[in-house]
């Protein structure tokens, strides 16, 4: 668990400094695409560190289905850790 709530963090900052200002330069209207953004990186780090949330969890999920909810888990929350501890 420890290891997802890093590597939220990490796409978070992924996000933040790399994505976020080529959308505000180029694709100004396309501000929506982040949350797909994010999603696509939050997988990608997942996927390569191998999580797996749902097993600590005691659901058993098929193969690819897990690996896509940890994926998803890592890329929105990353959306949910800025909210509680950068809210202004």
């Amino acid at each position: 668990m420890e290891a997802a709530i890093f590597l939220a963090l990490v796409n978070e900052r992924i996000i933040t400094y790399f994505i976020t200002p080529l959308f505000g330069k180029f694709w100004g209207e396309g501000q929506w695409l982040l949350l797909y953004i994010s999603a696509i990186t939050g997988g990608a780090l997942s996927f390569a560190a191998g999580i797996d949330l749902m097993a600590g969890t005691g659901i058993e999920l098929a193969y690819p289905v897990n690996l896509v909810v940890s994926a998803i888990l890592v890329g929105g929350g990353s959306n949910l850790l800025h909210d509680v501890f950068f809210a202004e």
